[in-house]
């Protein structure tokens, strides 16, 4: 078994329109039929529904998905919301309700920009929520980029048992993917 044992995703709307018909899912269900990674997913219209499945992850109960994949609109250090909320939900926010709660699991924003911060800023991050890693673009990512390269990625963290193996083999089989979509992973 590699890093991933399972996915806990949440997505908000693609399009913030309700006539957007694509979805991280198609990605996760290939991945389960591929390898048999295991997951949730749940769509998510607030900062209220957020922070309720935020609790939900980090459950005992649902160790087996250790990698929390968040795909929303995004913008340095900030994931963007269309419903009930004038402003975006900052990295210090989503660091105080997952505090302490993210220890041995992996912060994956699929997201543009989200990472494009200072290393420090990420660092407190992820040392604020126990996360083992954050992963993320510093980019504003093409869609079928972004969802060709998660796919790479996943796939990563299922095969490989040590998190720098699996970077090592994003750098070798899609290094020029990677710099183009500014991938990070902080750990």
């Amino acid at each position: 078994m590699g890093v991933a044992s399972g996915v806990f995703a949440l997505e908000g709307d693609p399009e913030l329109s309700l006539n957007a018909r694509y979805s991280v899912r198609p990605i996760l269900q290939f991945l389960r039929d591929l390898n048999g990674t295991d997951f949730i997913f749940r769509d998510v219209g607030t900062a209220d529904e957020l922070r309720h499945y935020f609790r939900q992850w980090t459950l005992a109960k649902n160790s087996k998905y250790n990698i929390g994949y968040f795909s929303f609109h995004g913008s340095p250090g900030e994931l963007c919301f269309p419903a009930g909320r004038k402003r975006p939900l900052t990295l210090e926010e989503l660091g105080g309700w997952l505090e302490g709660r993210a220890v041995d699991r992996i912060i994956h924003f699929c997201a543009c920009s989200v990472v494009r911060l200072g290393s420090t800023r990420l660092q407190e991050f992820r040392q604020q929520t126990g996360a083992s890693a954050v992963m993320g673009y510093r980019t504003n990512v093409d869609w079928a980029e972004s969802m060709a390269f998660e796919t790479l990625v996943f796939n990563a963290l299922h095969h490989y048992t040590r998190l720098g193996d699996a970077a090592n083999y994003l750098d070798r089989v899609a290094g020029k993917l990677r710099e183009h979509l500014g991938f990070e992973i902080i750990r």
